[in-house]
């Protein structure tokens, strides 16, 4: 992800950018502190983002910052790989 180093786990892979990729997430260190209690076994592990199960692979530090401009509240987030959907 832009060549910066993961807290903890790792980036996304190309497979995971595919559609019908695995399900996966990327934590912000805010949101891994706040919502995850620190875990340090967090990766690996299935939570629930809109509904959807997906399996943490990274905790991107606080000083990555994409998008560069990015306000407080993603401060607190996540990324997701861009899949395209299936089309027939």
């Amino acid at each position: 992800m832009l060549g910066a180093k993961p807290l903890l786990g790792r980036t996304f892979v190309e497979a995971e950018g595919l559609a019908g990729g695995p399900q996966v997430v990327m934590l912000s260190e805010n949101l891994w502190r706040g919502a995850f209690h620190a875990d340090p076994n967090i990766v690996g592990q299935s939570v629930k983002i809109g509904g959807n199960s997906r399996t943490v692979v990274g905790v991107m530090p606080n000083a990555f910052r994409f998008p560069e401009s990015m306000g407080t509240d993603l401060q607190k987030g996540l990324w997701l790989p861009l899949q395209p959907t299936r089309r027939c």
